[in-house]
């Protein structure tokens, strides 16, 4: 027995980010890359594996998670230059149509030796050989990024324990403010000299929230009042919280012949406040429930949830500065949206309550979600398909 009540608190405060950038030139073939991925999993849980009989004392738990996650992903890539006339670059570092050039001469040169080495025989010119001016450089860049967000934060009473006081009040109280977030840049920088330019980007966030606060089917509780609370925010704090959720996709390409851009953006959210009393659970065996004697205190169960939900998905396809637009350009960007919140406050089915004074159950919800997809391409031929979808399920009772 414990004469002067319980007071338990679990608190956690965790922050992950990653960040892959790669940058990559090349006057031929230039390819770059990066992958960028986290896994993030946060528990925090505050309950007992006993029974407490807690004397005149009041009996607390309270379990308290701030969580944020974010993946950062850039691939930028950048082509051969276009000959600007000039002719001053080395061969280390010349361009597409120098190189060409610079190949075409030496095989001359090594055809002239040859002739006038020869005795008795007239020098005559060997043909040069033709290069298609339409040639040039191959550049891709991709960047993918990978969030995946899991938090889980409970204050409860576990199922089949007995809780006493013959003084104090049963308080059970969550709060839970997560982030979550990707954000992927495939950009490929057209110099003038590119053939074929392709820019990718793919984000996507999976973002889990629980958050409860709750008495497991079959508990006793004999207390002067019972208060269990499962917040976004901490009640009587000046500062709003609001889970944050957020997947951006941009990419960008430029070439003179073809020039593709795709970006896709996804969101996934499962996003929960619940505080409850629990009803029978069919698992368990028998019909029985929780039973909760308040002994004339009140009974109050509040939930509360805020959340927003952002993607955004861009492509755009434009020749470099002072260049004619590509012969075909393709820019693509897909959003899609999905956010699955739920925030309840409830005495499920079959709970027996005696000798409240006052009972109160309250569930506020406050969900934003915003989806937008924009893509723009240049050229003799342009084909820009743009995707926004949003699916939202908001639960609050």
């Amino acid at each position: 027995a414990i004469g002067e009540g319980l007071t338990a608190e679990a608190e956690q405060k965790s922050s992950v980010t990653t960040t892959a950038t790669g940058q990559t030139e090349g006057s031929n073939v230039a390819v770059g890359a990066s992958l960028g991925l986290t896994v993030a999993v946060d528990t925090v849980t505050a309950t007992t594996g006993r029974d407490i009989a807690a004397g005149t004392g009041d009996v607390s738990f309270t379990a308290k998670s701030a969580a944020s996650s974010a993946t950062k992903a850039t691939a930028s890539v950048a082509g051969g230059e276009k000959d600007d006339g000039s002719g001053t670059q080395s061969e280390s570092g010349s361009t597409v149509d120098q190189q060409v050039t610079n190949q075409r001469s030496f095989a001359q040169g090594r055809s002239d030796d040859a002739n006038s080495s020869i005795s008795g025989v007239d020098g005559t010119d060997t043909p040069s050989a033709q290069t298609d001016d339409s040639g040039g450089a191959v550049s891709v860049a991709a960047a993918v990024g990978v969030n995946i967000g899991v938090s889980t934060t409970e204050a409860y009473i576990p199922e089949e324990r007995h809780v006493s006081s013959t003084d104090g009040v049963l308080s059970l109280n969550t709060v839970s403010d997560m982030d979550a977030s990707s954000k992927a840049e495939g950009k490929q920088v057209d110099a003038g000299g590119t053939n074929v330019g392709v820019g990718a980007a793919v984000a996507l966030n999976v973002g889990v929230a629980d958050n409860r606060a709750y008495i497991g089917d079959d508990a006793e509780i004999d207390t002067q009042g019972v208060a269990l609370s499962a917040r976004t925010t901490e009640k009587d704090s000046t500062e709003e919280a609001i889970n944050a959720f957020k997947a951006d996709a941009v990419s960008g390409a430029g070439a003179s012949n073809v020039g593709v851009a795709g970006s896709l953006a996804l969101n996934v959210v499962v996003n929960k406040s619940e505080a409850f009393i629990a009803g029978d659970r069919e698992s368990d065996g028998n019909t029985t429930t929780a039973e909760i004697s308040a002994g004339g205190g009140a009974v109050t169960i509040d939930s509360q949830n805020a959340s927003s939900s952002t993607v955004h998905a861009g492509a755009d396809v434009k020749p470099a500065q002072g260049e004619e637009p590509a012969k075909v350009g393709v820019g693509a960007a897909v959003a899609l949206n999905v956010g699955i919140n739920t925030t309840r406050s409830e005495i499920e089915n079959g709970v027996g309550i005696n000798n409240a004074g006052a009972m109160m159950l309250s569930a506020d919800s406050d969900q934003a979600m915003k989806t937008t997809a924009e893509a723009g391409a240049a050229g003799g031929v342009a084909v820009t398909p743009v995707a926004s979808v949003s699916v939202a399920v908001n639960n609050t009772k």
